[in-house]
């Protein structure tokens, strides 16, 4: 229904985009380190387990071959830095979202009213 309560679900379903997103980068993260950790010849720190499993889980194009060849290892060793940065921004953004999504969203839409009708007039009557 436009207009009604059932569009404040849309902000929970962008706060599970955003775990969701958290929980991939932080997959991503591991695989980059199990590659970098494999040309090194060391094993991950912490958990060397999960790390190969978030590695194998990965079927994307550079991936493949990314423990044969030993270029590989500095380039995915590049990506953890700004990995983790990136689920920092995640995990500090849904800290910050409140619990109670569909009272923010009940706040946000007169305001988000408001500033449409400054921007596009009020609306004709059909």
């Amino acid at each position: 229904v436009a207009g009604g309560a059932a569009e404040g679900g849309r902000y929970a379903e962008q706060a599970a985009a955003w775990r969701d997103a958290k929980q991939h980068l932080g997959r991503m993260r591991l695989a980059a380190a199990h590659v970098l950790a494999h040309h090194a010849g060391l094993e991950v720190p912490g958990d060397a387990a999960a790390a190969r499993k978030a590695f194998r889980g990965f079927r994307r194009e550079g991936f493949q071959d990314a423990l044969e060849d030993p270029d590989r290892g500095e380039a995915f060793g590049a990506t953890i830095a700004p990995l983790t940065t990136l689920s920092s921004l995640a995990e500090s953004l849904l800290a910050a979202l409140p619990e109670d999504l569909d009272g923010l969203y009940a706040a946000d839409r007169p305001r988000f009213q408001a500033m449409f009708r400054a921007i596009y007039g009020e609306p004709e009557d059909a």
